[in-house]
């Protein structure tokens, strides 16, 4: 095996906000790896694709926002415009960006950079994911969607440059209404 196609994960402190035992979604960019953890217990491991050099993802912590079995994912601006009908296990986590876990069926090339922006999973990897994170998706149902007081699972995205980003958008609404009606001591 060459040293260019291996990937060893570096472990970084969780998130402040997270809650004892909370799942949660750790994404290395820069060495392209996905960790699923509860609490502080890995639980699985995989690599995968997010965004290219003109389409990077994102750093940040957010939270599982809304999850579709099934979304069409399209981005027509641009110089690469891209439509994808029916993509499996979709997770997104920021609305803001659109930005979401999903199924790529049309590569193999995980462990690179390569994305419009979003994580790609091999569809073993999103499917299983799909079903451990929070929101949990009802029996019979196709989508779920987070609440502020049931929130979706932390997916935090980092960089060595960022190794603690800050929470945003819906994971920053979340952690802004538990601090508001959090006891006063």
């Amino acid at each position: 095996i060459a040293a260019a196609d291996t990937r060893v994960f570096q472990p970084a402190p969780p998130p402040p906000m997270l809650t004892p035992g909370e799942r949660w979604i750790d994404v290395d960019v820069d060495d392209q790896i996905l960790v699923a953890y509860e609490g502080d217990l890995p639980v699985y491991a995989t690599l995968v694709s997010s965004g290219g050099t003109t389409t990077p993802t994102e750093t940040g912590v957010y939270r599982m926002w809304l999850k579709e079995s099934e979304a069409d994912m399209k981005g027509l601006n641009g110089e690469d415009p891209y439509s994808v009908a029916t993509v499996p296990w979709t997770q997104f986590f920021s609305p803001e960006k659109e930005l979401a876990l999903h199924t790529a069926y049309w590569h193999d090339q995980f462990g690179t950079r390569r994305s419009h922006g979003c994580v790609n999973l091999a569809p073993r990897d999103a499917r299983w994911l799909y079903f451990w994170s929070d929101p949990q998706v009802p029996p019979g149902w196709t989508m779920a969607a987070g609440m502020p007081e049931m929130p979706g699972s932390i997916v935090r995205i980092r960089t060595k440059d960022d190794p603690a980003p800050e929470a945003k958008g819906y994971a920053k609404k979340v952690l802004e209404a538990r601090q508001q009606s959090a006891p006063l001591r």
